[in-house]
């Protein structure tokens, strides 16, 4: 009688062993989901995880990420027009704290020039811009707030050459060096941005004005540390208006201002004949609305799809949500709908293919902000159509975390309690 190969059979009862006990504990965390759904989250993750084990497949490493809970970007730029050419260069540096104490920063420079044109008549203003603008950077991370305020300070200090980061990427990618060890990976991108603006004034009484930026990016992300790469495309769009009633006021010499005191009647009138005051009854209203799309691929050598991340943003005002997707491409649907998408990565259709399986596949990150934004413009242009001009705009947006919640793969929303703590 031969011997009989037992295996199989091991292999087998193993299986329903995990099924059965994961069928129990499923149980148990749906009792308690509505009190308590990280208890259902973990156990749903912990079953996925054995069975993904036993059965031998790859595993998603779709695990719970700190929550972002502040995000300052100070961005620096400055543009020089010469008839219908546009030249210019801008930095930017962006630091987040995220809910475990440590802090991703990111620095990236970029150069590059195009066509532009500038229309100005009396009580009007009209301008319109297309750039493409190469971009290189690094980003890093720190452990601690102390790490992260020597790091700034460093890249404060010193200058990080857009070129340098493009060569150091490169040989870091193909493995001849490690050419900085404090980085967590280099970033090599193209952008290319539309804008137009216009501003009408009605005397001094009146001003009111429009804009609208959209750009499309599309880079490379490359691991410092392991053969990996992220290949990205990103989307962003925004529109802003402004109106502005009484924001100054011509006064002829001797007549008196509203609100001016009466044995006081030349006031700041005694300057001059016409003297140009601000009134204290101005009144400003500002309206902005942007958006923004951002799809990821985590390759391996090959190249091997080891993560795909689907990122979305909108915001109006002093608000803004943000919906962040982590799927994993050995799920059947999202690896049918990512060969999709990358045969054709601009239509709509096959994009919302792809965000329809995001939804249903995917760890999900969603996720309210408070925003707060302001901007100085030093400079200008002259001419009409073909102007000439230097203008340099310092920028410093702030995202503050509100409130997030997360879902992983087969799990249920959950309110992201340790982010509030933190």
């Amino acid at each position: 009688m031969g011997t009989r190969d037992d295996s199989g059979q091991a292999s087998i009862e193993h299986v329903g062993l995990v099924l059965l006990v994961a069928l129990a504990l499923l149980g148990a965390g749906a009792i308690s989901a509505i009190a308590a759904p990280g208890l259902l989250n973990r156990v749903t993750t912990a079953m996925q995880r054995s069975l993904c084990v036993v059965s031998g497949a790859a595993c998603p490493t779709l695990q719970r990420e700190p929550c972002p809970m502040r995000r300052t970007e100070r961005t620096r730029s400055t543009k020089v027009s010469l008839g219908f050419l546009r030249l210019g260069d801008d930095r930017a540096l962006t630091i987040e704290r995220r809910s475990d104490g440590s802090y991703v920063i990111g620095v990236v420079e970029g150069a590059g020039g195009g066509v532009g044109a500038t229309v100005s008549r009396p009580g009007a203003d009209a301008s319109a811009d297309a750039v493409l603008t190469g971009k290189a950077g690094r980003t890093y991370r720190a452990a601690n707030a102390a790490e992260a305020r020597a790091l700034v300070e460093r890249l404060q200090r010193r200058a990080l050459p857009a070129a340098d980061a493009v060569v150091a990427g490169v040989t870091d990618l193909v493995g001849l060096a490690d050419a900085d060890p404090a980085v967590d990976s280099y970033t090599l991108a193209g952008k290319g941005a539309v804008n137009a603006a216009a501003k009408l004034g009605l005397g001094e009484l009146v001003g009111a004005g429009a804009g609208i930026d959209g750009g499309a990016e599309i880079g490379l992300r490359i691991a410092a540390h392991q053969r990996e790469a992220t290949a990205y495309i990103a989307l962003d769009g925004r529109v802003n208006a402004f109106f502005d009633a009484l924001p100054s006021a011509s006064i002829p010499h001797g007549k008196r201002r509203r609100g001016e005191r009466r044995d006081d009647p030349d006031g700041a009138a005694a300057a001059g004949p016409l003297a140009k005051v601000i009134n204290p009854d101005k009144l400003e209203q500002e309206a902005e609305a942007f958006a923004s799309g951002v799809v990821a691929l985590r390759l391996a050598p090959g190249p091997r799809v080891l993560e795909v991340e689907v990122t979305g943003t909108v915001g109006a005002g002093a608000g803004a949500r943000e919906v962040h997707a982590r799927l994993d491409p050995e799920s059947a649907e999202v690896a049918a709908a990512l060969a999709a998408w990358r045969s054709s990565p601009i239509d709509a259709g096959r994009l919302a293919a792809l965000g329809r399986a995001a939804s249903a596949n995917a760890a999900l990150d969603e996720r309210r902000f408070a925003v707060a934004s302001e901007q100085r413009e030093i400079g200008g242009e002259i001419g009409i159509g073909a102007s000439l001009g230097l203008s340099s705009v310092k920028g410093l947006r702030t995202m503050t975390l509100v409130e997030q919640r997360s879902r992983p793969v087969g799990g249920v929303w959950e309110q992201r309690l340790d982010c509030e703590a933190a």
